[in-house]
Order: C-alpha cells, then sequence, then structure tokens
C-alpha cells in the first residue's frame, strides 16, 4: 500500500485495542471510500487490482476489493486472508473431492484469536462479521502463506433468522380495516428487506411492501424504518394501513381471511412409498400476532381454531380467542435446517399443510339479533 494508506490505517486503529473494533472501523472505511466495480476482461477477470490501485482509485471488484481489506487490515497488525467461494443463494455446495474451478466469488476474513471475522467486501450497508444469503452457509477456499484450505462460512439458526410481526387494528361496520403493523426481521430474514431499504425510492418502498401483503384496496402510510448493526443485523419496520372491504359481509355474516398477516407456505403433495430423503436448507422462526377490534354484536359461529405441530425439523401452533369484541390471533412457527429420511416426509407435509390451512383459514362471524325491548 502507498503510505499515504499506512498513515490512514494507523490514525484510524492506533487508539483501540480490540481487534474486532479495529476491522469494524477499517470495514467502515472501505464501505464509505470505494465502491464495487465487475472487472471481467482479460487478465483481470483472474487477478486483482493491487490495493495502491484501489487505494487512489477508489474502486475495485470483489477480488480486488478483498485484497485492499485484506491488505488494510495486516497494516494495523490483524492476520486477514481472501477466501474464494460460490456466490448466490440456492448454490450447489462445493465438490470438495475434485479439484476444479468452483468459485465466482470473493470475501475476506479476518482472525481474532479462534475466531474469525468474515467480511463482505462489495457491500456498502453488511455490519462487520454478518454475510449474508448470498456466501453464508458453504464451503470457501481460503488463500494463506500455505496454499489453500477449505474453510466454511458462517451458519445462521432458527434463533438468527426471525421475523415478528404485529398488527393491532379495528373492522369498521363496512369491512373496512384500519391498523398498525410493525414488523422485526434479523439475520436472513431481513436482508431482501434491507436491499430493498437501500435501493428503492420511498414510493417504491410502499408499492413492494402492498404486493408483499396481497391485500386488495390497501394503502400504506407513516412507513418508519431503524436497524441494529449488530453481528446478526435487525430491521424494525412500521407502518400505518388501511383496507377497504378487508372483511366480506354477507347478509348477517361477516367473513374474514386473515392471511396477510399470518406465516404462509406451500401445500406439499403425499409421497407414498417415498424412497429419498429431503432437506430443508434454512432455519428459521416466525411469531405472528394479529388483534382486531370488531363492530359491536358480532359474534363467532363456529368455535375458533387453534392447532399444533412439533417434529424433529420444526414445530407450528396457532391460538385464538373472542373476547368483548376483540378477535385475538397468534401463530409461531419453527422450522430447522437439516437432511431428514424419507420416513419423516409424510410428517413434513402434515407440517405444510397445517400452516397452509391455517393461514388461509376463513373466520365467519354473525350478527347477534337486537335484543327486543319489554
Amino acid at each position: 500500500m502507498p503510505e499515504a494508506a499506512r498513515r490512514q490505517v494507523h490514525a484510524l486503529t492506533d487508539g483501540l485495542t480490540a481487534s474486532r473494533e479495529k476491522i469494524r472501523v477499517l470495514y467502515r472505511f472501505l464501505q464509505q471510500n470505494t465502491h464495487y466495480v465487475g472487472i471481467e476482461l482479460g487478465i483481470g477477470g483472474w487477478q486483482p487490482y493491487d490495493a495502491a490501485y484501489v487505494y487512489n482509485k477508489k474502486y475495485g471488484d470483489c477480488k480486488a476489493l478483498s485484497n485492499y481489506m485484506v491488505a488494510l487490515l495486516k497494516e494495523a497488525g490483524i492476520r486477514a486472508y481472501p477466501v474464494l467461494i460460490r456466490g448466490g443463494a440456492g448454490q450447489p455446495s462445493v465438490d470438495t473431492g475434485f479439484a476444479c474451478v468452483q468459485f465466482n466469488h470473493e470475501i475476506a476474513v479476518a482472525f481474532t484469536g479462534k475466531d474469525t471475522v468474515w467480511l463482505e467486501c462489495t457491500s456498502s450497508s453488511l455490519p462487520a462479521g454478518y454475510l449474508g444469503s448470498f456466501t453464508a452457509d458453504r464451503e470457501g477456499l481460503l488463500l494463506d502463506e500455505n496454499g489453500g484450505h477449505l474453510i466454511h462460512t458462517p451458519v445462521y439458526g432458527a434463533g438468527d433468522n426471525r421475523l415478528i410481526r404485529w398488527v393491532k387494528g379495528s373492522i369498521d361496520d363496512q369491512g373496512d380495516l384500519q391498523a398498525s403493523l410493525q414488523t422485526i426481521y434479523s439475520g436472513l430474514d431481513q436482508d431482501y428487506v434491507q436491499y430493498t431499504l437501500n435501493n428503492s425510492t420511498k414510493k417504491e418502498l410502499l408499492d413492494e411492501r402492498r404486493e408483499a401483503l396481497g391485500l386488495n384496496n390497501c394503502v400504506l402510510g407513516n412507513l418508519r424504518d431503524s436497524s441494529w448493526q449488530s453481528t446478526v443485523p435487525v430491521l424494525d419496520e412500521q407502518m400505518h394501513l388501511t383496507a377497504d372491504q378487508y372483511a366480506t359481509l354477507a347478509g348477517n355474516r361477516l367473513l374474514i381471511v386473515y392471511s396477510a398477516f399470518m406465516k404462509r407456505l406451500s401445500r406439499l403433495s403425499e409421497e407414498p412409498g417415498r424412497k429419498n430423503g429431503f432437506e430443508l436448507s434454512l432455519s428459521q422462526e416466525e411469531s405472528d400476532s394479529l388483534v382486531l377490534q370488531l363492530p359491536q354484536g358480532w359474534t363467532p359461529e363456529e368455535q375458533l381454531p387453534s392447532a399444533r405441530f412439533s417434529a424433529t425439523f420444526g414445530s407450528y401452533s396457532f391460538t385464538s380467542r373472542f373476547e368483548n369484541g376483540l378477535l385475538t390471533l397468534v401463530s409461531d412457527f419453527r422450522q430447522y435446517k437439516g437432511l431428514y429420511p424419507p420416513a419423516e416426509y409424510a410428517r413434513l407435509v402434515r407440517f405444510f399443510n397445517l400452516v397452509y390451512r391455517e393461514a388461509y383459514r376463513q373466520l365467519v362471524f354473525i350478527k347477534a339479533p337486537p335484543t327486543a325491548r319489554p
């Protein structure tokens, strides 16, 4: 690196004692002072620009930015290396028994004692130590002084990948809904939401959130977002919504479908005699609460639903109650990544189909006749 870059590193880190804090500060320096440019022509597709070039020009591709990040860290006395990796959601696993080109991306990893801090050097927003779905949970090829070594990137569990949603509102006599909606996303669950937040206008954000809800005649407003840049990032999103004719009036009945605010899964088909096991590639949790004040005089036509399921690969519970005109629905969903034997597939079908049934259930309320006067 040029001397000016070396001085910059020491000015930023010499007053810090914790290695993780030095990594965080230098990673933020990289994010604020460089941008990504793809270099794929000729040798540029294989050989990174050196650190001096990136420092002076303030751009580079994944190889150049990772190499530059490693140089910054080493100047601060922190051991770090580039890691070749196959980026992209749903990519096949690296074939560790056959030497061939299986990588399309490069990131960096820093070492603090026995711990690692992973760094996606093409991102301007990810916190130090966090890898999103593009590079998490897969084999990478770490390049150090002794050659190449396979290393596994972080795996985020159900407690990391969480969605917690609260909806509180009321339905009037025409079936129109007014409500507040708060959703907290963490880990891999916040990746796409954070991406749209960083790359969309306010109107585009509202359009995207409205489409995700899937509610007809829905208007969103007062959208507010805040985030915590911890090792596993958290995003808190709040908004107000109105939806005309959210509930359907049919004679003396009021029909409510609440799927927009609950965990949704696709239905699965039975496969008798299945020979192959199955894989769930993601661990995640989702907790949803919906509280609605109904107009006076409505009561459930039938007993309100409840459900519970538990297996090695996940669990689900759904509860509902109606008291003094207040409808409360609560669901809790857990899924655990892993490879499961064929014998468990029938239970997986029950699991998915139960979540589907409860999410898309229609609740029916009837209008109580007015009390006759003496």
